[in-house]
């Protein structure tokens, strides 16, 4: 399993919503407006870029989707809160 992040720029309400969909499907957790963190299955990450493709505009939209390794995202510094903020980072500095 990898630790994935992912974010994205999409300007229709209803492809946004779709894109958002998906990713909950696939167990991701959300942790702000236009973005998404979790645990991955080997090989399933080209999995959910491909429903994403057929979702967005290529032409318009953009979806970043980047493993990286869990200990990088524990370090992470969080400034302020949300109604998110349940998915902070386990061990990570939070600026309130």
């Amino acid at each position: 399993m990898g630790f994935y992040i992912i974010v994205y720029d999409i300007g229709d309400q209803g492809k946004r919503q779709r894109v958002v969909e998906i990713l909950e499907k696939w167990g991701l957790r959300r942790i702000q407006r236009s973005a998404f963190v979790g645990y991955v299955q080997e090989g399933r990450a080209k999995d959910i870029a491909r429903e994403i493709e057929m979702t967005i505009d290529l032409e318009k939209d953009v979806v970043h989707i980047v493993q990286i390794e869990r200990k990088e995202w524990n370090r992470a510094i969080v400034v302020g809160t949300s109604k998110w903020s349940a998915g902070s980072p386990e061990g990570s500095v939070v600026l309130r």
